[in-house]
């Protein structure tokens, strides 16, 4: 009896060992299979999103140089632009220092009265055909831009699609970087809000003399930035994926979920983006609720996530 007992005993223990063999080699195989399909799924979605967001960046990098084109063409249109930037700017010189700041004076107070509507007619140092060729800039691209200026060699106004634009600009920072203290340069600003729900991107580009070596007065674009959101708001991946356009300091320039100034990206999630190569990391906070999200990124200089 004891013997048959212990056979029996022996039996359960036995079955019970091969069942313990068997199913640990079958659990580790599940875990390690989840754990490459995972691997492999979020390696595969990372790269996708890579690829994206350098695609998006190209695309924008495209746009904004097709603008500066666009300013540069315009600052190099002899009849247009640069006979009445000549012409302003010998007029300014024609009575010494004196007499140029005292007709800035006098034209900055004119224009303020148009502005106003005090003065119903236009100022004639305001050139009317510079003025009628960026209206039909305008007609061209509706929508494109909130405004067009063309200053001469002070920064005063000689025309500008808008009739709430300035007259004196020689302080601003768009019109010092693109006149250069006449060496001429580029000036590319960040996607500031203007006024309510107005966002811009600002375009500014040296006129050029006829030698083409001196700046002798500058062309600003105010491009809307709805012009450049096409590019982004196409770009949705499943529920909550999209594209977001930022500068270097995190600052959400454009997103097609929430407002710019509704979020920022964290000081974590910036530094996983700043790297010199392009790539994607896992974020522990993605800066729109969500957490242990893909956040892909082109390179660096394209200031896109």
């Amino acid at each position: 009896m004891t013997l048959v007992q212990s056979r029996r005993g022996l039996q359960k223990k036995f079955v019970a060992s091969l069942l313990i063999v068997g199913f640990l080699p079958g659990i580790v195989a599940l875990f390690a299979t989840y754990r490459y399909s995972t691997h492999t799924l979020k390696n595969t979605i990372g790269d996708s999103f890579q690829q994206l967001a350098a695609s998006t960046a190209r695309r924008i990098e495209v746009m904004i140089d097709d603008e500066i084109d666009g300013a540069r063409h315009l600052a190099t249109a002899l009849l247009a632009v640069r006979v009445s930037v000549d012409a302003s700017n010998r007029s300014s010189r024609a009575g010494g220092a004196h007499a140029a700041r005292a007709q800035l004076l006098e034209h900055s107070a004119r224009w303020e009265r148009f502005r106003t509507g005090k003065e119903p007619t236009l100022p004639g140092f305001i050139d009317r055909h510079t003025l009628r060729h960026i209206q039909n800039l305008l007609t061209i691209r509706p929508g494109a831009y909130h405004n067009v200026v063309v200053t001469d060699a002070r920064g005063a106004l000689i025309a500008g699609a808008n009739p709430d634009t300035p007259y004196v600009h020689g302080d601003a920072l768009w019109w010092r970087e693109a006149y250069a203290d006449g060496r001429g340069g580029l000036y590319v600003s960040d996607i500031y809000e203007q006024a309510p729900d107005v966002y811009l991107l600002d375009i500014a580009v040296p006129v050029l003399d006829q030698a083409g070596t001196r700046a002798i007065g500058v062309v600003k674009f105010e491009v809307r930035r709805d012009s450049l959101m096409k590019a982004i708001m196409e770009i949705r991946v499943g529920e909550r994926g999209h594209g977001m356009l930022l500068n270097t300091e995190g600052t959400p320039l454009i997103c097609p979920v929430l407002p710019p100034e509704a979020h920022l990206i964290n000081d974590p999630l910036m530094k996983q983006l700043m790297q010199a190569k392009p790539g994607w990391v896992v974020a522990e906070d993605d800066a729109h609720g969500g957490h242990q999200s893909i956040v892909a990124s082109p390179r660096l200089p394209s200031r896109v996530s």
